[in-house]
Parts: structure tokens; sequence; C-alpha cells
């Protein structure tokens, strides 16, 4: 069940949706609960950056 919620929140904030809406479907007293999501989801767009440059990188 976790995983549904993972998921369905990093769907949401990489949609768009604001996060506070997101924090409140999930039931989140607090904003800083469902940044945890949003931290996962700059980490991620970082390593997707990083191996595009490794991909496109011209020597």
């Amino acid at each position: 069940m976790h995983y549904v919620r993972h998921s369905n929140a990093t769907v949401l904030l990489s949609s768009g949706i604001p996060i506070a809406v997101v924090a409140k479907q999930l039931g989140h007293l607090k904003i800083q609960t469902t940044e945890i999501y949003a931290k996962i989801m700059d980490e991620a767009q970082v390593g997707a950056a990083n191996k595009m440059d490794e991909l496109f990188k011209w020597t």
C-alpha cells in the first residue's frame, strides 16, 4: 500500500499539482511530510540530467 501512495504522490507532484493539495489527499498534517516526495523527485531529475550529459557528451 505504501508504494501506491508513494507513486500517487510522485505522479501528482510531477504533473504540477500543488504540494498542499497532494498533502491533503495523503492525509499529511504537515507539508514537510509531503516534501519528502518532492525531494525524491528533485534527486531523480538531477540523476536524469547527469545521465543525459553522459549520453550526449561530445568527445
